[in-house]
């Protein structure tokens, strides 16, 4: 008989037998309390290099030490609309971010990776070009 009760268990792995002899799967998720440690600071840190590309972005076009190839980013700077965009951007985006975290963490933690490796790649150019 398969149960799915829990209570006084012995666990071996993704199996649990409770005192009756039964044996019972139980799914092998990884801690959301871990996860959360994982979390938190990568959120932070995807939400701190996107402020810093913005505000370096803002800072040079506005002095005339670049120009911005994207002529809607372009624009939104000329017309003093860009920060309060990207702040917008950054709002929704940590939002979606938080919504997929509670439902497919792994995706979640691996979109931040992957968001992190592009502003850094994106931060490098930046800082390239005024050399």
């Amino acid at each position: 008989m398969w149960s799915f009760r829990v209570s006084h268990h012995f666990t071996n792995n993704n199996r649990t037998i409770d005192r009756h002899g039964t044996l019972a799967l139980r799914q092998a998720v990884p801690s959301s309390e871990a996860n959360a440690r994982v979390f938190i600071p990568l959120l932070a840190l995807v939400l701190a290099i996107q402020i810093v590309d913005a505000v370096a972005t803002h800072s040079m076009v506005t002095m005339g030490m670049v120009t911005e190839a994207n002529p809607i980013v372009s624009r939104l700077i000329n017309q003093g609309l860009f920060l309060p965009f990207k702040l917008l951007g950054l709002v929704v985006s940590a939002g979606l971010l938080w919504f997929i975290w509670h439902r497919f963490q792994r995706i979640a933690i691996t979109l931040m990776i992957g968001i992190v490796c592009f502003y850094g790649l994106v931060l490098v150019w930046n800082i390239s070009t005024l050399l």
